[in-house]
């Protein structure tokens, strides 16, 4: 689905096909970069040859072992060790550990075909994390219904990815696979990982998400695409009362739920009523269920119970990583205890003193909260600073992460809507402006850093009314929140000329605001007339 947005002086006209162009250049850069390394290897094994022959036709037998057991070794450490190893752990360092490399478990092992580990390897993706491990056999060799739960930024997307592809090959049919995802910044990530690997097999994929035209998007149902990805209150309204449209559901293999603990909490849970009421019925018995999360609650345990009893084909099986709840290695967790008043302050101190040129995540717990930071920092010079949250129309939404995700913006100001699964890889540091209201989403907000065994920096504030949650943070955590320490007094030099710019940045959002409410009004006098 191709998201067009007005064009303005300055905005791009098609920023899901620039998101998607991002992805292609750096699979060809890739490529490019491995065919550099190859030649370096081969070169520098050609130059090892030549001296050892050299040696052994100018030398006598006491020269010829020197000169054989210092070619051996050269050639041995320099072209093998340093070129092969080099490439397999610091390139793959972005998204795999190196001891999962020592496993020597690779992709072909698991059932994954070479088509896939193709393009796996050029965007520097050698070897499977564990949850890939585990979970890619299972569906693809076993055809077993699975719920997944690892650590975010693990590769849990690949897990069904990879699995739905190669199924599709072999039958390019449609609707093949219907994906649910709890945002719609979640849904284009998604279609961007399916459009990377699907690009060879012509995968034709439909996002459903709200904010576009719901009667444009019941009739791409009608081009047959192969995989749809939505949010749940989306596809139910697109299923809901339309007979017609079901019927292309009827082939459907894959049922696939990411971020399983939020899908199936009471929000979602009547759009999942209805979308699975107006499923056609799995005759043959050939649909996998697939449940993927960082978390397991209550409510995936009670899912795998209720399984339990039946035959092995519809039985779930539950792969959890998160056993022992390891606390994130590469990540440095700090708190600062502040009074909300001077908040602002320590954010402008923090973001031009400390963490300066970083590109970083700042939460906070509401609209007004985020569009308010975002025009203080504008004000104070900090650079280009957006912002995303459910107040933003979304165009702009899409445009905001696009812009921040392609290093053109530094700092992005965000509600919880973007604190799950979205994957942006050079996030150096998290800032929880606003404490979490639980542990769960404290988890899922630092998770944003320190992705792909890079190191990150979480700074979170913490006034009187947060301890409760805070305390509970620390007591699961078992890596122990260090205190930030910052001196006071460079803080509050400022205090008088940012508290000037704050009271201009709320004048900015009142007017914004009163300048909605005439335009409503006027509406609504134009419709009446």
């Amino acid at each position: 689905m191709e998201v067009r947005t007005k064009r303005k002086k300055g905005m791009l006209m098609l920023p899901f096909k620039l998101n998607r162009r991002f992805y292609i250049r750096k699979y060809l850069i890739n490529k490019l970069k491995k065919k550099k390394r190859e030649q370096k290897k081969r070169r520098l094994e050609r130059e090892n040859g030549k001296y050892v022959n050299d040696s052994n036709g100018s030398s006598n037998g006491s020269s010829d072992g020197s000169s054989d057991g210092n070619s051996d070794c050269s050639s041995n450490g320099s072209s093998d060790g340093s070129s092969d190893n080099s490439s397999d752990c610091s390139s793959d360092g972005s998204t795999n550990s190196c001891d999962e490399h020592n496993s020597k478990i690779t992709f072909q092992e698991l059932g994954v075909e070479n088509w896939l580990i193709k393009i796996c390897n050029s965007v520097n993706i050698f070897y499977p994390t564990r949850i890939q491990q585990l979970c890619l056999p299972l569906i693809i060799k076993e055809n077993r219904n699975v719920i997944g739960s690892s650590d975010t930024g693990t590769g849990k997307t690949i897990c069904y990815c990879f699995s739905i592809l190669q199924d599709l090959n072999k039958n390019m049919c449609s609707i093949f696979a219907l994906i649910l995802l709890p945002t719609r910044e979640l849904v284009f990530q998604v279609v961007d990982i399916f459009q990377l690997y699907g690009i060879k097999i012509g995968v034709k994929i439909l996002s459903c998400i709200g904010g576009f035209s719901l009667i444009e998007q019941r009739k791409k149902i009608y081009h047959k695409p192969h995989i749809v990805i939505g949010t749940p209150g989306r596809v139910s309204d697109i299923l809901n009362n339309c007979e017609d449209i079901k019927i292309y559901f009827k082939r459907l293999k894959y049922i696939v739920l990411d971020e399983a603990d939020l899908l199936l909490q009471e929000h979602f849970e009547n759009h999942l009523k209805i979308i699975l009421n107006n499923l056609p019925q799995d005759i043959n018995n050939e649909r996998k269920t697939l449940f993927f999360s960082s978390t397991i609650t209550e409510s995936l345990h009670l899912l795998k119970n209720t399984f339990s009893n039946n035959n092995d084909i519809k039985k779930l099986v539950l792969i959890n990583v998160n056993k022992k709840k390891k606390p994130l290695k590469n990540l440095d967790q700090r708190f600062l205890y502040i009074d909300t008043l001077v908040q602002l302050n320590y954010l402008i101190y923090i973001l031009q003193n400390k963490v300066n040129n970083l590109s970083g995540i700042i939460f906070a717990a509401n609209s007004y909260k985020c569009e308010l930071i975002c025009n203080v920092l504008q004000m104070s010079g900090i650079g280009s600073v957006v912002s995303i949250h459910t107040g933003k129309d979304q165009q702009k939404r899409i445009s905001s992460l696009l812009r921040f995700k392609n290093g053109l913006c530094k700092i992005l100001v965000a509600t919880d809507l973007i604190s799950r699964g979205i994957d942006i890889p050079h996030v150096a540091f998290v800032i929880n402006f606003d404490f979490p209201n639980d542990v769960t989403q404290y988890i899922h907000r630092v998770g944003r850093t320190a992705r792909a065994n890079k190191k990150g920096l979480a700074i979170s504030f913490v006034d009187k009314k947060d301890k409760q949650v805070f305390n509970e943070v620390k007591q699961i955590m078992k890596k122990k929140l260090k205190p930030y320490i910052i001196d006071k007094q460079d803080v509050l030099n400022n205090l008088f000329k940012t508290g000037k710019i704050i009271k201009m940045a709320e004048l900015k959002l009142e007017e914004q605001k009163e300048i909605k409410r005439d335009i409503q009004t006027l509406k609504q006098r134009v419709f009446r007339m």
